[in-house]
């Protein structure tokens, strides 16, 4: 004899998606999606600049709440830099080869001087 034991009862849960947003042909699909108790899924509508968020509380009698948003569509285009050569008579570059060189040669001087090494005394009551 087979008795029903509801405790056995193994419970089908929701497959979250991989994905944090799930994508919907329209608002109402994404009403009457499933959402597992205690979650909340977002979609985004393919058609339009819309997201959508779908949440349920733990509670059996929590009513879904449905958040509807705008995606901004009023962002700027960037436009493309237009390449032109610099054009900077040789004497100019000359001269910035020069500050250069001179800057390299006052580093090169501080690196290459010995370092002075002060010897400290040491008295007879540190001993």
């Amino acid at each position: 004899m087979n008795y029903y034991n509801p405790l056995l009862q193994q419970m089908q849960p929701i497959q979250m998606p991989q994905n944090n947003i799930v994508n919907v042909p329209s608002e109402d699909m994404a009403r009457n999606y499933p959402v597992a108790p205690g979650n909340t899924i977002i979609f985004k509508h393919d058609n339009a600049p819309y997201i959508y968020t779908k949440t349920i509380g733990y509670s059996q009698f929590d009513t879904p709440v449905f958040e509807k948003y705008v995606l901004d569509v009023g962002t700027p285009k960037i436009e493309p830099v237009k390449d032109e050569p610099i054009s900077l008579p040789l004497d100019d570059i000359k001269a910035e080869i020069s500050e250069i060189r001179a800057l390299y040669e006052d580093l090169k001087d501080k690196i290459d001087k010995p370092k002075r090494t002060v010897k400290k005394e040491v008295t007879e009551d540190e001993q």
